[in-house]
């Protein structure tokens, strides 16, 4: 129970943070940046939004088999590879449909 409570937490605001991250790199930042010359906005977000994005599909990895089964895991990556596609994917987090060995014990006791 600690593990998947650990990993809900974490998942859920880094998935928010990595979908702003996402968005803004990609309809902020490579705009100005090919558009207006401005090419700080990809310099700073691009090297942040890229360790977003691994933090957030290692959380997936930790928690794969006790937390999220490979469905989840696969949906948890494809969501991160979306632009904004973490902010869909933190309404699915507690589907049954995902849960992994730990979410299932935890519901039949």
């Amino acid at each position: 129970m600690r593990t998947m409570t650990w990993h809900k937490k974490v998942v859920r605001p880094l998935g928010l943070i990595e979908g702003i991250s996402a968005i803004l790199l990609c309809f902020v930042a490579t705009p100005a940046k090919y558009l207006l010359g401005y090419e700080h906005g990809v310099t700073i977000l691009g090297p942040i939004h890229g360790f977003l994005y691994i933090a957030y599909c290692m959380i997936f990895l930790l928690g794969l088999g006790s937390v999220w089964n490979f469905k989840g895991f696969f949906f948890g990556g494809m969501a991160a590879s979306i632009p904004g596609g973490t902010l869909y994917f933190d309404r699915l987090i507690d589907d049954e449909r995902f849960a992994g060995k730990l979410a299932k014990e935890e519901e039949s006791s």
